[in-house]
């Protein structure tokens, strides 16, 4: 069904569009935040502020968030089952990317990721996170409908087969942060796909069996080392916890009602927090708006992600139900690992915030995910209303 079909326009949930923009909004305001240089005089006007802000990155964030729209537009004039039929070729040309990686890609900080053109990246794996969600949904739909869930170990283990390979390719590049959002997706669509506690008791047996072997064999030692200093088993002699202790003071340091945005001396305009408009811009927002401010961010995205459970469960079918299911946990994990990362509570793994990091990558995929889940939304089954007439009442 073509989007140029009025009836389509009266699903479209605006409460959830209304969202992103807002948190859009934020992101924008945050990372000029971070670009602005420091006050040295007590009296400034408006004007001031503006004069002393480096807006580079603010266009491009906007002009990353254009691009993202547009996408999202397209996905709207699709019918996302459309998606379940390309997902053999999305998966293939995505897995081809990453492979490719490792042929003609340069590494960035320890990691073989990005595609360079110019100055700017493209990061394969953050759209392979859509490709995994469509892929993931449509094997576990076709178990669902057919058996009323994951009944079997084959339809199990037809699904791992598809999330090994992607999963596989970046841990080797290394990129594990990025290859736990991987495990969250699909787990979060099996969880949905109603697969039994003795199967998860398999899983679980199996991560964990896995673990001591990927921690000696398999990461690098500057991940080890991570881990080792988040744990308190190994002191911090590379300065591995220094984004950790900046952070928590730029949090410490907001109080209850923050700082205030562009203020003289706040660590944000200091660059006193590394990273500080990417991984750890949540660190610089409760520093600018303080643990109030920080709650309210929180309950924007914990609003976001209910909503979009909502549409799950008014979704048609399975396949539009599972879709949304792997955007969510996909969402979920993000915001979840990014803030605790931020306060310390998980080690750092380079995850950004949703709708809030800068980066065009990780913004073209949530803005694409976002489309699957209004698009999903727009085609979900119309309510039905009475009409009285004189001899009879009719349903439209």
């Amino acid at each position: 069904m073509s989007l140029i079909d009025k009836k389509l326009w009266k699903n479209f949930d605006w409460p959830l569009f209304a969202l992103i923009i807002v948190l859009m909004a934020c992101s924008l305001v945050f990372i000029a935040n971070t670009q602005a240089e420091p006050f040295t005089g007590e009296e400034v006007t408006l004007l001031d502020y503006f004069a002393r802000i480096d807006f580079e990155l603010v266009l491009l964030q906007l002009i990353f968030f254009g691009v993202g729209l547009a996408a999202m537009v397209v996905i709207l004039f699709m019918d996302y089952h459309s998606l379940r039929d390309l997902s053999k070729l999305i998966y293939i040309i995505n897995l081809a990317l990453l492979a490719l990686l490792f042929i003609i890609a340069k590494a960035s900080r320890g990691v073989q990721g990005w595609f360079a053109f110019g100055d700017r990246r493209f990061q394969p794996s953050e759209v392979c996170k859509i490709t995994l969600i469509i892929m993931s949904a449509k094997l576990a739909a076709e178990a669902h409908d057919r058996d009323g869930g994951i009944k079997t170990f084959r339809d199990l283990f037809h699904i791992l087969a598809y999330a090994f390979p992607p999963l596989i390719l970046v841990m080797l590049q290394p990129d594990w942060g990025t290859a736990f959002v991987y495990v969250v997706i699909v787990a979060s669509i099996l969880f949905a796909a109603k697969l039994s506690w003795k199967k998860w008791l398999v899983l679980l047996g199996a991560g964990l069996a896995a673990l001591p072997v990927m921690y000696f064999f398999v990461m690098e030692d500057w991940q080890k080392n991570r881990i080792d200093v988040f744990l308190g088993l190994a002191q911090d002699t590379q300065r591995e916890a220094y984004h950790l202790d900046q952070a928590g003071t730029a949090i410490g340091s907001g109080g209850l009602t923050g700082k205030g945005i562009f203020v003289p001396g706040a660590m944000a305009q200091l660059n006193l927090v590394p990273e500080d408009h990417t991984d750890f811009i949540f660190a610089t927002i409760v520093e600018a708006i303080g643990f109030i401010g920080g709650c309210a961010i929180m309950l924007a995205y914990f609003l976001l992600l209910i909503r979009c459970l909502y549409l799950a469960a008014k979704a048609k079918d399975s396949f539009g139900s599972f879709l949304i299911t792997g955007v969510v946990g996909m969402m979920g994990f993000h915001i979840f690992e990014n803030i605790s990362m931020t306060m310390n509570l998980l080690p750092v793994t380079g995850i950004p915030l949703p709708l809030m990091s800068y980066g065009g990558s990780s913004l073209l995929t949530n803005m694409i995910a976002f489309g699957i889940v209004l698009n999903v939304a727009m085609r979900r089954p119309q309510k039905r209303h009475m009409r009285m007439t004189n001899t009879a009442i009719d349903l439209e």
